[in-house]
């Protein structure tokens, strides 16, 4: 719930508030593609293209969450004008909407 704190900070939190800290041991099972990809992945990546590719990553991750919120909200708008009066979906007045 807490994906844009990174560890050290969340549990300097926890540890202020007198909250218990539980490191979970699949974070670092490397059994584990997410473990791997943190352990390995992320900071090979980082040694090839430099800092910041961790933020990088989590920017886009939002960007298309937010994408596909704003995409779902229109679909649902466009939904009724795809429809004819007995409530069919009109596959010409469907094909003329955007690919997207």
């Amino acid at each position: 719930p807490f994906l844009q704190l990174d560890r050290q900070t969340a549990r300097t939190a926890c540890l202020a508030q007198s909250l218990p800290v539980w490191d979970d041991p699949h974070n670092a099972d490397p059994a584990y593609t997410r473990s791997r990809l943190r352990h390995e992945g992320l900071p090979a990546l980082e040694k090839a293209l430099g800092k910041g590719v961790v933020e990088a990553l989590a920017r886009t991750a939002q960007l298309s969450r937010d994408d596909a919120d704003a995409l779902d909200a229109w679909a649902a708008r466009e939904e009724a004008a795809v429809r004819d009066e007995a409530g069919e979906l009109d596959c010409a007045r469907l094909h003329a909407l955007p690919a997207a």
